[in-house]
Order: structure tokens, then sequence, then C-alpha cells
């Protein structure tokens, strides 16, 4: 039994928390809003009072940016020898400009996967660093491939991102090309799940998916300061057009939210 803080109790850090508890582990959990610890620690989590008391040889940081991730670095105690894992997606560039305390080290491993796969342990785990300490921690999630050095993870996350948005936006003109056709939505997306964007028809279409599209947003905002191709820019488009931020990614292709 390891001893592990989740630090950041929104919907993929709560499905973390839960599913650790479940594998056998010692949970505390923390978030700036105390009343999102509740389901964690329903589950059986302990609740930090505040970052100080956060006392754990595994951190595991999953937070909205990473203004987010340098305030909990400032506030936090950690002892020597803590690994810090970063599931934050921010970036390869922050991640590398985090400056942990004196004998911690820092691992980053973004998901790709959704809060149902995180509380199977079904998700996929992209490590960049030396994640031989966090191993069986990470396996306890999902699969873990190692990426290479710090923040290569995070880097690869950025691309598996851009493949997912720019899909479900293409989806999403497709669609609507049908509809300007005469084309029934359904008819569409049934043809369109066995073609090229099959992998996006499913997704859009996927039962509990809940991945908001603010937070697609900006992860093709991080990706748009290091590249910025026109596909890239249309889709950053499509999503900022959405009459609801928090609504899930799939809801931008038309049809799809009568078929979830």
């Amino acid at each position: 039994m390891t001893s592990i803080a989740v630090l950041g109790t929104g919907r993929m850090g709560t499905a973390l928390a839960t599913r650790l508890l479940a594998t056998g582990h010692r949970v505390t959990v923390w978030n700036r809003t105390p009343a999102r610890t509740r389901a964690a620690a329903a589950a059986g989590a302990s609740v930090a009072s505040s970052l100080a008391d956060v006392d754990a040889g595994v951190v595991i940081t999953m937070l909205t940016d990473a203004a987010a991730v340098h305030d909990v670095l400032a506030g936090l105690r950690p002892r020597p020898g803590t690994v810090l894992v970063e599931m934050s997606t921010i970036g390869p560039d922050a991640v590398r400009a985090l400056e942990p305390p004196a004998g911690v080290t820092i691992v980053d491993a973004p998901v790709v996967g959704s809060v149902a796969a995180a509380a199977t342990g079904a998700l996929t785990l992209l490590t960049g660093g030396d994640v031989a300490r966090v191993r069986p921690v990470l396996e306890a999630l999902g699969t873990v491939h190692e990426c290479g050095p710090l923040g290569s993870g995070a880097a690869l996350k950025l691309v598996a991102n851009t493949a997912l948005v720019t899909g479900i936006a293409a989806l999403a003109d497709t669609v609507a090309v049908a509809r300007a056709l005469g084309v029934d939505d359904g008819a569409a997306l049934t043809l369109l799940a066995n073609g090229p964007l099959a992998g996006a028809a499913r997704r859009a279409g996927a039962a509990g998916a809940d991945f908001p599209i603010a937070l697609a947003a900006k992860d093709l905002d991080l990706v748009r300061r290091i590249a910025s191709p026109p596909m890239v820019d249309a889709a950053a488009a499509v999503l900022r057009a959405s009459a609801d931020p928090t609504a899930d990614l799939g809801t931008v292709v038309p049809g799809a939210l009568a078929r979830r």
C-alpha cells in the first residue's frame, strides 16, 4: 500500500482517487473548493484541510492549467523522496519549468481516456521522466507508455488531443454538409462511423464522455502557442462558437447529442 495524495478533485481527479482507493492504496485528496472532495471522501479518501498538510510518498496533480499547478506547488511542503506525478494537461514547456522543492522528483504522466476509463483502470498514461518508483501506482490506473525524458508525456498528450479535437471538428463540418444536402443526422453518423472519421464518430456519440469544450479549447490554445496549422485554427474556431463551453466535446457535432 502506497500513500498517495491527489490534488484536484474535478471529474478526472475524483475518478483517479476512487480507482486508487479501490486498488488498495491509502489516498488523501485536496481541492481548492473543499466541497468538491466529497465524492472522494465518501469512497474512503482522507481530506487535507490545506496543501501544507499533505503528506504522501506520491503526489498527483490533476489541475486545470499551469498557473494552478504552480500555485499548488508553492503551497506544498513535501518531504524529501516524494515523487510528484504531474497529470494535468499543461504542455511540455510548463512541465519542464516546474521547480519542485529539494529532494522531490517530478514525472509527467498525462492521461488519454475518459473518466469511465479511469474508474476501471483502463487509461493510457503518457509518461516523461523516470517512472520506476511510481510505476506500480500508475499501473493501477491503466497502461503506462514511457515516452522519454521529462516533458515527453506532456508533448505526446498535446499530439493526442490535437487529433481528437480536429477530428471532432471535421466530423461536425461533415454532418453540417449532410444536413445541407438533406441527409438525416442518424444516417450520416452511421455511415461516418465506418469511414475515415470512425474514431471521431464513436467519440462524439459515446455515452458518459465528459471532456468539457472549455478544456478542449484550453488544450488547443497550448498547441497553438507552438504550432498553428489551418486545421488547428479551424477547430479552435468551432470550439469558440459553442453555445455551452461546459458541455462535452462531442456535442459540437450536430445530431450527436441525440445519440448519446
